[in-house]
């Protein structure tokens, strides 16, 4: 099965945080943990970092989690943009601020993403490094995506995709054109 990488800068910067964050002493305990718990460990810096903006996912979280299939840890990561003050929706609009994008990412959500000049794709890692360091989410480059989930029952648009339409999904910095294909194919059975 391929597996998508979405990487960047962040990934890296994330490492050296994470190694500088296991030198300094640990922070208080915090409260009694709510449901989704295990993601609340990221949250070191501004906790409404995410306050006010709408968020998409895309793709599966499985750093944390919870859920099967390519619902792979979404619930909490849902859940942590909840609590970091997000409004979380299934769909790219026009009101999206942030398509978060976990491993294998959609095709189409990341294409319409793209093509909105509000919207800004956002690796989870570099979410995390944001929580941890304090760096702003505007300061991380966009992540270049590497593949696509094939969706369910290999319905994905990135499998008939022409070679332009891909690499202006994946953040090709010479595919400045809007791709060709933006509806859901339909499929008869």
């Amino acid at each position: 099965r391929n597996r998508a990488r979405v990487t960047g800068r962040g990934e890296a910067r994330f490492a050296k945080v994470q190694e500088q964050t296991r030198k300094k002493p640990a922070a208080p305990p915090a409260a009694a943990p709510a449901a989704g718990a295990e993601s609340t460990q990221l949250v070191r810096s501004d906790p409404t970092i995410l306050a006010g903006k709408t968020v998409v996912l895309t793709g599966i979280f499985p750093s944390l989690g919870g859920g099967v299939g390519l619902t792979l840890g979404k619930d909490r990561a849902k859940a942590l943009c909840e609590r970091l003050g997000a409004r979380v929706t299934s769909a790219v609009s026009g009101r999206t601020d942030y398509l978060l994008l976990g491993d294998e990412p959609g095709f189409a959500k990341v294409t319409k993403a793209r093509s909105m000049s509000k919207c800004r794709l956002l690796g989870f890692s570099q979410l995390q490094t944001a929580l941890t360091d304090g760096s702003s989410l505007d300061d991380a480059p966009p992540p270049r995506i590497e593949s696509f989930s094939a969706g369910y029952h290999g319905n994905s648009l990135a499998l008939t995709a022409s070679d332009a339409d891909m690499r202006f999904a994946m953040g090709e910095p010479d595919a400045l054109e809007l791709p060709t294909v933006h509806k859901k194919r339909r499929h008869h059975t």
